[in-house]
């Protein structure tokens, strides 16, 4: 019998709920009738001070606060940890209807409620996590450089042929801790906090907007840095930068490793980027969470976590339109370097569809897939994502 036709199944639910000290402190400041089901039936909890005190088959006569309905399948898959909230509620997976912002602005009492669901059913443990970066041993060092007027802060380790990377929305040059230590025995690799991120001065008028202007700002720190076609490395919103630069000035980059990046990203519900305005601090660690890979350790779940959450709510906002719609399928032949697009398998925001059809569009060009690994694969998996880049650029004697 599936857990959602088991009275037992529900009654052991109440119980996890009402003595998860995590769930009741969360779920007090979002009381109100939940319905959750499918099309051919719901059973509805009745939350009230951080207690489900009472739950019962079928809708409430008085409606319900808020209703996430979704296929048997769909719940299936939920259960056994296959998906999760944020990424059921995006695909389309699950429909969540009634109070959604305010489900949103309380989505760690939604996440854990799915993990006491999950823990009743006994999904199967994960894989055994990725390896640890092998640290080259050189020195990183972190320095302040003038672009256009901007105090724009940079590290960098090690010598050779220069990388550079540009990093996720929301995020800034943290999230290449490991490709510092990692690759800097053979390049010299420099990761940029953009403007407003990091530790990096915001620019006069607020957190850019386009990513056009992102575009602009990053030829600027290339020339401030005085860098001779160096490699550009980006992940999310900085893979599709990338992909912009090599393709506005073709035969001035040695090389593109575009991460989770395609040369069309219209993945984003408008909704849900309006969200992280309404508690952007509040929705980024499951949010994070979400985006990671099953072969994600914890302790680097927890630092995908740690970078998200050091952007505020407005960068984040701002970042997250300027990757949303973004397109250069027009643009993209014009890319004359060989490029490397990573794609973590378990990454639900950047589809293999989606990369497939950026690489049908550009002359020289891999894909390299990382198993269980998801969004953010220089901090998931940043061994594997180093030799697949080392590999990529001495195969082309770089």
């Amino acid at each position: 019998m599936r857990p959602f036709e088991d009275t037992r199944f529900w009654d052991r639910f109440v119980e996890a709920l009402n003595g998860d000290a995590l769930w009741r402190e969360t779920a007090w400041h979002y009381p109100g009738r939940w319905e959750v089901g499918t099309s051919e039936g719901l059973v509805t909890i009745d939350v009230r001070d951080g207690r489900a005190v009472s739950i019962a088959r079928g809708p409430h006569r008085m409606g319900a606060r808020l209703t996430v309905r979704g296929e048997q399948e769909a719940w299936d898959r939920l259960l056994r940890s296959e998906t999760d909230w944020f990424k059921a509620s995006q695909t389309g997976d699950l429909e969540v209807s009634g109070d959604v912002v305010g489900a949103f602005r309380n989505v760690r009492a939604l996440w854990r409620f799915v993990e006491l669901a999950q823990s009743l059913v006994g999904a199967p443990p994960p894989p055994a996590p990725a390896a640890d970066a092998v640290p080259s041993g050189a020195e990183t060092t972190g320095r302040y450089i003038d672009v256009g007027g901007l105090r724009v802060h940079v590290e960098e380790a090690g010598s050779g042929r220069p990388i550079i990377c540009f990093h996720a929305a929301g995020t800034d040059g943290a999230l290449f801790r490991n490709v510092l230590a990692g690759l800097s025995d053979r390049y010299r690799v420099i990761a940029v906090d953009a403007p407003a991120h990091g530790r990096s001065s915001p620019p006069e008028g607020g957190a850019f907007t386009r990513l056009e202007q992102f575009a602009d700002f990053l030829e600027a720190t290339i020339a401030a840095l005085e860098l001779e076609r160096p490699i550009l490395l980006g992940c999310s919103l900085g893979a599709n930068l990338t992909l912009e630069l090599a393709s506005r000035r073709p035969g001035a980059y040695a090389a593109v490793v575009s991460a989770q990046g395609a040369d069309h990203t219209p993945n984003l519900n408008p909704d849900m980027v309006d969200l992280f305005a309404a508690n952007g601090q509040l929705i980024v660690g499951q949010w994070g969470h979400s985006l990671t890979g099953s072969r994600t350790s914890p302790r680097r779940r927890a630092e995908v976590e740690w970078v998200l959450s050091r952007a505020t709510p407005e960068v984040m906002v701002a970042d997250l339109r300027c990757y949303n719609g973004f397109d250069a399928r027009e643009r993209t032949p014009l890319i004359d370097c060989p490029v490397l697009l990573v794609r973590g398998d378990e990454d639900w925001l950047v589809p293999l569809a989606q990369v497939e059809a950026t690489a049908s569009r550009i002359p020289d060009v891999e894909i390299a897939e990382l198993a269980g690994t998801g969004h953010h694969p220089m901090i998931e998996n940043p061994e594997e994502f180093n030799e697949a880049v080392r590999g990529f650029l001495a195969k082309h004697d770089l």
